[in-house]
């Protein structure tokens, strides 16, 4: 069973979508709409609770750029090597 504040919802996007848009839809498309809406919601609510890690000086700085790279590094001497093998195996 319907719950009141989901009529009064549903009510709101039916008169909002008829008004600006001149469109009448059917429960199921809106039901669609306030369930993107809510969980949309929730994601951003979620993104905004992670802590953001900012470096506090220029050391704790420099040693994450250094991972990054170290990282690329590795990848590329590894295809590097891989692409070596491969022709002088050719």
């Amino acid at each position: 069973m319907e719950s009141n504040a989901f009529k009064n919802k549903l009510e709101q996007f039916r008169l909002h979508y008829k008004n600006t848009y001149g469109i009448e839809m059917d429960d199921e498309t809106l039901y669609f709409f306030i369930r993107v809406n809510e969980m949309q919601i929730a994601i951003t609510k979620r993104i905004d609770d992670i802590a953001r890690m900012r470096p506090h000086n220029r050391s704790e700085y420099f040693f994450y750029g250094l991972g990054i790279a170290t990282k690329w590094l590795i990848i590329i001497s590894a295809a590097s090597f891989l692409i070596f093998l491969i022709l002088r195996i050719i």
